[in-house]
């Protein structure tokens, strides 16, 4: 996942900036054939999310577009930690 890494295109941005983390995870129970990834990222309140989702998400798709066209399908999915 060169893209989140140091100086790749989306690092140059500001979005990624508003996680304060994230985890790349293997689907186990995928009904898909292959490996399955699912990437999860974390931020502090609903603020960075939104601002996240209203001016960076559709860059970061058209980056996961160019790196992986025809190879994955995108989907969101907003969680909230339960303490």
């Amino acid at each position: 996942m060169a893209y989140l890494g140091k100086g790749s295109a989306y690092s140059g941005g500001n979005g990624y900036r508003l996680f304060k983390s994230y985890q790349i995870l293997n689907v186990i129970d995928s009904p898909n054939e292959g490996v399955t990834y699912c990437v999860q990222y974390h931020a502090d309140n609903i603020e960075n999310f939104n601002q996240f989702y209203s001016k960076h998400l559709h860059e970061l798709q058209a980056i996961h577009n160019h790196e992986f066209e025809n190879q994955f399908v995108l989907f969101n999915t907003l969680m909230q930690t339960v303490d």
